[in-house]
């Protein structure tokens, strides 16, 4: 028995080795592909983070900026209060001013 095989086997393993390193060559670029893909995913899904993160930032530094403007629009408008309080006081008084001028005069004629 001789260790050569027959013309039909070797003939057979050359048509399963092609198809073979085919097959080898296809799922090396497929994992190469989904290596790519995952790579992508996380990068994504580390941009996704970064604006949420960014526009919870952006959001609470609007809340915060919108409380500043709030307290102030409060403040002002107590000193808005605060000066008509003013106004009726001064125009009281010069009314009460005009009245001891007139009688001042009448007291000294």
């Amino acid at each position: 028995m001789t260790n050569s095989l027959p013309v039909n086997e070797v003939n057979s393993k050359e048509d399963f080795n092609e198809p073979l390193e085919d097959t080898k060559r296809k799922i090396d670029e497929l994992k190469q592909k989904i290596d790519r893909l995952e790579r992508d995913i996380n990068e994504r899904d580390q941009i996704v983070e970064k604006l949420k993160t960014s526009q919870y930032t952006v959001s609470s530094l609007d809340k915060r900026e919108k409380r500043s403007y709030e307290r102030k629009i409060s403040e002002l408008e107590e000193e808005l209060k605060k000066m008509d309080s003013i106004k009726a006081d001064n125009a009281r008084l010069k009314e009460e001013n005009a009245a001891l001028i007139r009688v001042i005069s009448k007291l000294s004629k």
